[in-house]
């Protein structure tokens, strides 16, 4: 990916040459997607294709060609709408390309999930079992992030929900997923204030895949900050460069993880995800919500009916854990 940004600067300074400009730009996007920069291959892929004037059938073609990246990355940041906007002005140079229509296929159904909630159950849970990731889209139209006088911030219904229906689903902004094997839980030692402290135990696939994406893509980085904040900070940013501090990432990470259980027996799938949207449900003994995972999608729906604009609460503990459980988790 250096040596195409060289290749770029160098065309730049030296050559008044769009069509290798655009033959640079368009290779970067696609390192850029082997590599998860979403957002820089999506800027790069358009880049390419507003220097080449598609003005024969090759131009037309590598055209076509960086357009498909830049809605292949607009997939990947979930930008669903932006990504079919893209494929519009792909069909209009190769109106017949094969891959174009398998991913607009795609996108209509993350669209689709995305207005209406509409879930093929049964093909996410087979996705599930083999990998622990799927592909699907967040359904969060029927709830808002709403300021509460204690609590800070708190979700709230936007309609009328009936008992058992979906409230929300949201795709885990990460998720430390089968994929990534079997890790070991890790502890990080901290001072503050001259005192030595230790965090709570914590996953460092959860972590790592963290790391990566915020670094990676701006657009993740703007999410991540919406998590909700915890007020058991063991670590002190510094004030320089506090948005790429992985220590900082940490922390809000861990004080919003969800150990992605299904049951009480369920002991091997002690995994953990980010949901931006789920962490600012707050905790209730008496929830009106319930979860249940499902892969890395996280389904909430009502546990009795829920009336436009009352607060939701879930619980962070689980029917089967006994006193001492509940407490230990709630402390």
């Amino acid at each position: 990916m250096n040596s195409y940004t060289e290749g770029i600067r160098l065309s730049a300074e030296h050559t008044d040459s769009p069509a290798l400009m655009a033959d640079l730009f368009r290779n970067r996007s696609r390192t850029g997607l082997s590599l998860h920069f979403y957002d820089d291959a999506r800027s790069d892929a358009l880049r390419s294709s507003s220097l080449l004037p598609s003005t024969s059938d090759r131009a037309a073609e590598l055209n076509s060609k960086a357009l498909f990246r830049a809605a292949t990355a607009a997939y990947h940041l979930g930008d669903y709408e932006g990504g079919r906007s893209i494929l519009g002005q792909l069909r209009e140079l190769t109106p017949d390309d094969e891959s174009a229509a398998i991913l607009g296929k795609r996108i209509r159904l993350r669209l689709r999930e995305q207005a209406r909630g509409n879930y093929n159950f049964d093909h996410i849970r087979k996705c599930a079992e083999s990998s622990g990731n799927v592909d699907v889209a967040s359904f969060l139209l029927r709830t808002e992030v709403c300021a509460v006088p204690i609590n800070g911030m708190g979700l709230f219904a936007t309609q009328d929900v009936k008992a058992g229906d979906i409230v929300f689903c949201e795709k885990a902004f990460v998720a430390a997923t089968l994929q990534d094997g079997q890790t070991k839980p890790a502890h990080l030692i901290t001072t503050r204030n001259g005192q030595v402290g230790m965090s709570r135990t914590y996953d460092v696939a959860l972590w790592k895949n963290v790391v990566d994406k915020v670094t990676r893509n701006k657009s993740a980085s703007d999410r991540f900050k919406d998590l909700a904040e915890t007020g058991d900070m063991l670590y002190t940013a510094p004030s320089i460069g506090a948005d790429d501090d992985v220590f900082l990432m940490l922390e809000r990470t861990q004080g919003n993880a969800h150990m992605m259980t299904h049951s009480a027996t369920d002991t091997m799938n002690k995994k953990q995800a980010l949901f931006v949207h789920g962490s600012q449900i707050n905790h209730s003994c008496m929830p009106n919500t319930a979860r249940v995972f499902v892969g890395d999608l996280l389904i909430v729906r009502a546990s009795r009916a829920i009336r436009k604009g009352e607060q939701l609460f879930g619980s962070r503990t689980q029917l089967f854990d006994d006193f001492e459980q509940t407490r230990t988790v709630l402390s």
